[in-house]
């Protein structure tokens, strides 16, 4: 750990080596031959060198530490680790690693990652491949996500639930509808979470909150229809994607949360302010 975390505060891979040590000045006795063994030198501090510790927990900081340090040289040895380590926690942390680095050398062994027997280890792969901006995944990224749509529909999770970790179905959900909304790839992410006539498929409050973040205006239905939702999490970012789209019509359901605001704790009301519409100014005045 002491490795780590200096090499990470140093933005290096490895440690310079050491200069060899001197050897000692020895002056045998008379007549006598001394034999002197060479002394190993310590071992350099190495993050790449960790990738191959026996321990996963050690693999999967290093990883870790990799993708902190920020050096693209560091993504073959990433991209070795999701190809082969045993652990899915460790190929998971490997794609992480990659995203954060942000080097286009990623591309290839992340976009196999999204075919990974672990379903987290995709939904890592597809959020690495967001943060990069490879727009041409997201057809494939896509594909994760519909995977993992029954598995979270079926599990029928509150529309609030914001425990870490789910499981690893929700967590590639999760992570892929993310990853779309970064690339901004919104027909992708509508044909996942919304059914044929716009409404939402899951009412787990990321799908409101990865609409929120779309800038088109066929989610405007969607997010309406969250405002109605009994997620409190999921009103709030509807009433912010309303307000950030100018989403004509919005108006009074927004006020009518307005009106609310006493009976919800966490009222998504100040953002029907942003609508720009007179009708809002009374019951925020109130």
């Amino acid at each position: 750990m002491a490795w780590m975390l200096r090499l990470e505060d140093q933005r290096i891979l490895r440690a310079p080596a050491p200069p060899p040590a001197p050897a000692a000045a020895q002056t045998p006795p008379k007549g006598r031959r001394v034999s002197q063994a060479p002394v190993a030198p310590p071992p350099v501090p190495d993050l790449v060198r960790l990738l191959e510790d026996v321990e996963g927990r050690v693999r999967r900081r290093a990883a870790q530490a990799i993708g902190r340090v920020g050096l693209a040289e560091g993504v073959p040895p990433l991209a070795a680790v999701l190809a082969g380590d045993r652990d899915a926690e460790v190929r998971q942390m490997a794609a992480f690693a990659m995203g954060l680095i942000g080097h286009r050398s990623a591309l290839e062994p992340l976009r196999a990652g999204l075919r990974d027997p672990s379903l987290l280890v995709q939904g890592r792969a597809a959020e690495a491949l967001g943060l990069i901006g490879d727009a041409d995944s997201a057809k494939a990224i896509a594909e994760v996500a519909a995977g993992s749509l029954t598995t979270v529909k079926t599990a029928a999770l509150d529309a609030d639930e914001g425990a870490y970790p789910l499981d690893d179905a929700a967590e590639a959900f999760r992570l892929t509808i993310y990853a779309l909304t970064r690339l901004k790839a919104a027909d992708a992410l509508m044909s996942i979470v919304l059914g044929p006539a716009g409404q939402p498929r899951v009412a787990w409050w990321p799908v409101a909150y990865a609409l929120s973040r779309t800038e088109d205006a066929r989610v405007v239905p969607a997010l309406t229809a969250f405002l109605r939702s009994a997620s409190s999490v999921s009103r709030a970012f509807a009433a912010r994607g309303l307000g950030a789209r100018k989403a004509a019509g919005s108006t009074e359901a927004l006020v009518a949360l307005a009106q609310g605001w006493r009976t919800d704790p966490r009222p998504p009301w100040p953002r029907s302010a942003r609508l720009g519409r007179s009708a809002a100014a009374r019951p925020l005045r109130r």
